[in-house]
């Protein structure tokens, strides 16, 4: 429980409470997978107004090798639209990606939220890497990847699909039937 402007605050229950939900499981856990190309995944998270992005994190669980993919960013998205509100600096070649790890990536900027509510770390690859693709810690929802519940919100979800970039600005179309990675934001 964190204090906000003066209010006793707890994200868990505030983005149970915008899912329509009394309670539900962490997502976390699920085996690494290959994210696919030119889609763009989100995962959500409950932002209070006046908190401030700076990261997006993901882990790595397959560690990449060889040539790099045209693109790789990580970003944050509202719930609404979808629109994507910062992204990371081009990461495709950052050697990070060839080791296994938990990864923190600084958006280009930081993002100031404007109003609570629930918000989508996103993560985006055009291509693979060339000799090993990484694959990237997954949620485990049992099948149930991008349904509605509760509010009509997502858990989890793609933003975007055959998408050659990610840039803020940028919109989306919820898509459905994909395995999506863990993200979190700091």
């Amino acid at each position: 429980m964190r204090i906000y402007s003066g209010v006793a605050r707890n994200r868990r229950q505030d983005l149970n409470t915008a899912f329509g939900l009394t309670d539900r499981p962490d997502y976390f856990g699920g085996s690494g997978a290959v994210p696919t190309s030119q889609t763009i995944f989100g995962h959500s998270v409950y932002l209070y107004a006046g908190e401030t992005v700076s990261n997006i994190i993901c882990c790595v669980t397959t560690a990449a090798s060889g040539t790099t993919p045209t693109s790789l960013r990580l970003g944050l998205w509202d719930s609404g639209t979808p629109t994507c509100l910062a992204v990371t600096p081009e990461l495709s070649a950052d050697s990070r990606w060839t080791s296994t790890a938990w990864k923190v990536n600084a958006l280009s900027a930081n993002y100031q939220v404007p109003t609570d509510g629930v918000y989508y770390a996103a993560f985006f690859i055009n291509g693979v890497f060339g000799t090993t693709n990484l694959q990237l810690l997954t949620v485990n929802l049992a099948g149930q990847i991008n349904n509605l519940i509760g509010s009509g919100k997502r858990p989890t979800t793609s933003l975007k699909t055959a998408a050659a970039s990610m840039a803020a600005g940028d919109t989306g179309t919820y898509g459905a039937g994909v395995v999506v990675p863990w993200l979190g934001v700091s």
